[in-house]
């Protein structure tokens, strides 16, 4: 995204190198004058996210912000079970559902505006790069999890939240997600 800001007299580009979710905190990346050149590079660089997953909870959203859609009484996952999945998922490109809550779109308009008026976007995957996945914390009393994950651009953290959790026979749900890198 890229703006006019004026300063001092000047028209000075202002860009950013990448949305987060509005839950979301951490690096966002601001591009001003020359340096919004820059931007493809960023874009393209691999981003690092910190991730807490509550287990045995599904929202409409796949976080914290949204409303219960299915809870389930389960076995929390094994830790080493956890660990053994994310190895699998090391210098992985797998098809990840684009969320009906994210900033596609179809037709002319973001998927969020179909969603929050009880609309449901087309079906979309695209192909997402999951460099590394790394269990950090797992709480069992709490049934959760944190964990760090360093994927390419476009990758929707909470979604890889649902199908980590889908693959673990639990369901699963993000409450907290901070990028904490973007490239080197």
């Amino acid at each position: 995204m890229k703006q006019k800001l004026g300063l001092a007299g000047k028209n000075v580009r202002v860009g950013h190198a990448g949305t987060l979710d509005p839950f979301a905190s951490g690096l966002l990346v601001l591009l001003l004058g020359r340096a919004t050149k820059l931007f493809a590079f960023l874009l393209s660089c691999a981003k690092v996210y910190l991730a807490q997953t509550q287990f045995h909870v599904a929202t409409n959203t796949g976080d914290g912000t949204g409303y219960i859609t299915a809870t389930r009484c389960a076995r929390n996952p094994v830790p080493t079970t956890v660990k053994q999945l994310f190895v699998s998922y090391q210098q992985r490109t797998y098809r990840q559902r684009v969320p009906a809550f994210s900033a596609a779109h179809h037709a002319g308009q973001r998927f969020y505006h179909y969603a929050r008026r009880g609309i449901a976007p087309p079906v979309r995957h695209k192909s997402v790069v999951i460099n590394w996945v790394k269990l950090n914390a797992y709480f069992a009393r709490r049934n959760q999890m944190n964990f760090t994950v360093s994927c390419g651009s476009g990758c929707y953290v909470r979604q890889l939240v649902v199908d980590l959790c889908a693959e673990l026979h639990v369901l699963g749900t993000t409450i907290g997600l901070v990028r904490t890198r973007i490239g080197p």
